[in-house]
């Protein structure tokens, strides 16, 4: 059991974590070093937004978000002195297929985080650590979005180099970064 604080907005309904079932499945996958970089978010931050549930016409609630937190509330037992209630949002589905869909739309990311942006934002926050996140850097520059939608040259791909000191951090990192490179159509090539 792992004790972590749970953050009630005033007039959020709550619901016993356990009891939620994910629905997105294997939609995404949590590698280690994210989960464990989640986990430890929890433990610094604890549950601080809502959940966003729906509720099925027998009375069975699914996530529509959180389900990496779920993950890993539940393996990791997460409480607050014995409270598993969370905060939750309903939203409303008429049925299995639509709420799948509320997760595509939940999940989508539209926009890209830019160095310059993400520097600018976090300027005033210098007492923030970002270890717990999972701002990569190498995902800085990777996105096609600044072409104009009428020009039809593609944008250059970025040249990353990244030189690491044993084939332990190589293998320990090399998923994340292709996680990041490939579905901007980036390729990653490893040099021996």
């Amino acid at each position: 059991m792992t004790q972590f604080t749970i953050h009630n907005l005033k007039g959020t309904e709550t619901l016993d974590y356990r009891k939620i079932k994910p629905l997105q499945g294997n939609l995404k996958d949590l590698r280690k070093v994210n989960y464990d970089k989640l986990k430890n978010s929890l433990l610094d931050n604890g549950f601080t937004f809502p959940g966003l549930v729906w509720k099925d016409p027998q009375g069975q609630c699914w996530a529509l978000d959180m389900h990496q937190r779920l993950r890993v509330m539940n393996r990791e037992d997460m409480n607050d002195n014995g409270s598993y209630e969370i905060p939750v949002v309903y939203i409303p589905a008429r049925n299995k297929q639509e709420a799948k869909k509320k997760i595509l739309l939940a999940t989508s990311q539209y926009g890209t985080i830019t160095q310059e942006g993400f520097d600018e934002f976090t300027a005033d926050l210098p007492e923030f650590e970002y270890k717990d996140t999972n701002f990569d850097a190498l995902a800085f520059g990777t996105s096609n979005e600044a072409a104009s939608d009428t020009d039809s040259t593609p944008a250059p791909q970025p040249t990353i180099t990244v030189k690491f000191d044993s084939i332990e951090n190589l293998d320990a990192a090399l998923d994340d970064i292709r996680e990041v490179a490939e579905p901007a159509g980036g390729k990653v090539v490893v040099n021996g």
